[in-house]
């Protein structure tokens, strides 16, 4: 099946201004709308319990072992914690169980904790994601990917500028919306690269979301 999605080219020239921490870019302009307004608390979301996030025991996080299913207007909800952050320039092993990954799309390494959640979503609609982040000035890439059979990423999802959703985001909350098809199997990096500090224990929460429109709704407990 050809995905409407354009797909990220792991092709990448040789960067300048790296270290990437030592560059870090501006936090990419959402759209999101001012303080005050959230259009998402109009959203209608039955959410499940709260999901613990598994440690898998490899570098990468990865393969994704379970996926949580989403049908329409339903949401799972993940937490957990990173055991250290942090970023290398050397070359990143993509090697997959099934074939070649996707991940990470950077020419570099992350040297801290790297987390992952994944859903199967059951109808045509929005995946929608919000993270929110136990402290301020976290740099994470939140990005979406095709997943294969083996549960590892594939296919980055972009945005019609071919840019990867959720790529440089920045704690301490941020979100964003793809379309997807009935059947798609979905995983989401959650991989921190800044402050660099392998010591330093940040928690985390996020909401994965099947919609109609690409609005979100907010995480359940959110004021």
């Amino acid at each position: 099946m050809t995905r409407a999605l354009p797909l990220l080219t792991l092709s990448l020239a040789a960067c300048e201004g790296w270290p990437r921490y030592a560059h870090l870019p501006d936090p990419p302009d959402t759209g999101a709308l001012p303080a005050g307004t959230d259009p998402g608390q109009a959203v209608q979301v039955a959410w499940a319990d709260e999901i613990p996030a598994t440690e898998n025991g490899t570098d990468n996080g990865l393969p994704i072992d379970d996926l949580a299913t989403l049908d329409p207007s339903t949401g799972a909800v993940f937490v957990g914690d990173w055991q250290g952050i942090g970023w290398a320039d050397r070359t990143p092993d993509r090697t997959g169980a099934c074939g070649e990954l996707a991940f990470p799309v950077d020419e570099g390494t992350y040297e801290g904790d790297v987390d992952w959640v994944g859903v199967e979503v059951h109808a045509d609609g929005y995946l929608c994601a919000t993270i929110e982040v136990d402290g301020e000035g976290v740099r994470l890439d939140m990005m979406p990917f095709v997943l294969d059979a083996c549960g590892d990423p594939v296919d980055a999802i972009v945005d019609d500028a071919g840019a990867v959703y959720g790529h440089a985001a920045a704690g301490p909350s941020t979100q964003w919306a793809v379309p997807v098809r009935a059947g798609d199997r979905i995983g989401v990096s959650l991989a921190p690269y800044w402050p660099q500090d392998l010591s330093l224990v940040v928690g985390w929460r996020i909401g994965l979301s099947l919609t109609p429109a690409g609005i979100c709704p907010a995480l359940p407990g959110a004021t």
